[in-house]
């Protein structure tokens, strides 16, 4: 999971942070739908350890796990 560097803002949405690699695809999507956005780089001091990036939280909550039998 990566480390939140950047806060990523929709027009009407709630504000998320994000690592680079799921900002820039935000920007993209947003981009080619000519959607309003704002996309903020976070000061090397505003970044903490304990803020990871949420898409990437999102990702490994939603991972299928698989069980094996002994």
């Amino acid at each position: 999971m990566e480390i939140a560097k950047y806060l990523v803002d929709q027009e009407g949405g709630q504000p998320l942070m994000m690592c680079e690699r799921h900002a820039k695809m935000f920007e993209f999507i947003m981009m080619e739908n000519d959607k309003p956005h704002t996309i903020y780089e976070l000061e090397d001091e505003q970044i903490a350890d304990e803020y990871p990036c949420m898409a990437c939280h999102l990702d490994d909550i939603t991972k299928p796990k698989l069980i094996l039998p002994n």
